[in-house]
């Protein structure tokens, strides 16, 4: 028996002197995956600080352009508003109506007046007929609008306006 107990103590010195063994080269495993880590990080950090110093320095060109756009637009409103001014001055110092000249000696030859068509008599008006179906009243309608039964009687589609002068007097017109 103490033969056998003497086995068991060498068999599990031995075990234990080989998971001494194993865990001795998980140790040299694990810093070997560590120092890799540690190798990749360093390295990633250096990446980073490579990344921040480019992306900054995009950043101030991006800054510094929209600057210039701005200062641009700034000018192009500024030029705008001056076009503006320079151009309602013009408008307000010329006239709103051509001036007389020797071709127009006066102001109606400018604008010469339209011929007004003469009224119609009664008998060129079409009679109204009488329709029991789908008209309310029983009047029905020769289906033209007034404007395409002037255009049609050779008159235009312009209304017959009179024409008054700049006191809102009426003014004779030549036909």
């Amino acid at each position: 028996m103490i033969a056998m107990e003497a086995a068991e103590v060498t068999r599990r010195e031995e075990e234990v002197r080989r998971r001494n063994d194993e865990l001795d080269e998980q140790r040299r495993r694990n810093r070997i995956v560590q120092d890799a880590i540690r190798e990749q990080i360093k390295s990633l950090q250096e990446k980073l600080e490579d990344h921040r110093v480019t992306h900054k320095a995009e950043e101030e060109r991006v800054e510094d352009e929209i600057a210039g756009l701005e200062d641009m637009l700034i000018e192009v409103k500024t030029s705008l508003e001056k076009r503006k001014a320079t151009l309602e001055q013009e408008l307000s110092t010329e006239p709103s109506a051509p001036t007389p000249t020797s071709e127009y000696p006066t102001l109606e030859a400018c604008y010469p007046s339209l011929p007004v068509p003469p009224p119609r008599p009664s008998s060129q008006v079409p009679p109204l007929t009488t329709s029991s179906k789908g008209n309310r009243g029983g009047v029905s309608s020769m289906g033209s609008s007034p404007q395409s039964s002037h255009a049609s009687s050779g008159f235009g589609s312009r209304s017959i306006t009179p024409k008054t002068d700049s006191n809102g007097e009426l003014e004779k017109s030549e036909l």
